[in-house]
C-alpha cells in the first residue's frame, strides 16, 4: 500500500476501525497516520497514544526506515535481540 488515498474510510468507520483497516491490509504507521490527519482531521498531539496498539503498523514503519538507512538505525526491528514496544531484554 502506497497510499491512502486510495483507500479512504467507509461512510460509517470510526477512526479506529479504519486504522485497523489499514493496517491489517499491510499499512506502516506513517501512511495511517497521514491518513487519519487527512480523512480524521486528527491531531498529531493525540496520535502518540492512539498508536500504542499498533504494533504491527509501527514495526513495519521501522523496517520501512531501517531499509533507508541501515546504518542509521542499527539491528533490523524484529530481528533477535533488537528490543521492540511491549518486549524486554532477557
Amino acid at each position: 500500500m502506497k497510499t491512502y488515498r486510495n483507500h479512504p474510510p467507509n461512510q460509517e468507520e470510526t477512526s479506529d476501525q479504519y486504522a485497523r483497516r489499514l493496517e491489517l491490509q499491510g499499512a506502516e504507521e506513517m501512511l495511517i497516520r497521514k491518513a487519519l490527519a487527512d480523512h480524521y482531521d486528527m491531531p498529531i498531539s493525540e496520535m502518540a497514544e492512539f498508536f500504542e496498539g499498533y504494533e504491527d503498523a509501527r514495526l513495519r514503519h521501522l523496517d520501512l526506515l531501517w531499509k533507508m538507512h541501515p546504518s542509521a538505525i542499527g539491528v533490523r526491528p524484529g530481528a533477535p535481540g533488537c528490543i521492540t514496544m511491549g518486549s524486554h531484554a532477557t
